[in-house]
């Protein structure tokens, strides 16, 4: 059983032009809402973690995923180079679809088609915006 605190029950309302809860005659509870900023903030030191970690989790991925279209052009020139990078992007959107799957307990097939279909359109958003601005890669 968690400690004791003295909950206030008088009902309040959100204020936003002073960002404060003030009390008013229906609306939330404010023993309630005390009690439960007070859970929220003991569940943040569950999970552990800092900001520096997660920035550096996320530009190691980034990284990790902005190699996929560039090897092809190491290797090939012209199309075949586009195309190869098109090919081994899908691949890499689907595979990482597919194991996010695992964590969601979605399915494998269409977790890995909903991030294969947002990369794409994404890849198409860019090239027409490439396109409109008449940027080539050559």
């Amino acid at each position: 059983m968690g400690p004791a605190y003295e909950v206030n029950r008088t009902p309040v309302r959100f204020d936003p032009a002073s960002d404060t809860f003030t009390p008013d005659g229906s609306g939330l509870n404010c023993g309630c809402a005390c009690q439960t900023g007070r859970r929220l903030a003991s569940i943040q030191g569950n999970f552990g973690g800092s900001a520096w970690t997660a920035a550096a989790a996320s530009f190691s991925v980034f990284t990790i995923g902005a190699i996929f279209p560039v090897i092809p052009f190491f290797m090939l020139h012209g199309q075949a180079a586009v195309i190869a990078s098109v090919a081994l992007s899908g691949l890499a959107l689907y595979a990482s679809g597919a194991v996010t799957s695992i964590f969601t307990g979605r399915s494998l097939i269409l977790s890995g088609l909903r991030q294969l279909a947002i990369g794409l359109t994404a890849a198409a958003v860019t090239y027409s915006l490439g396109r409109l601005l008449r940027v080539s890669i050559a």
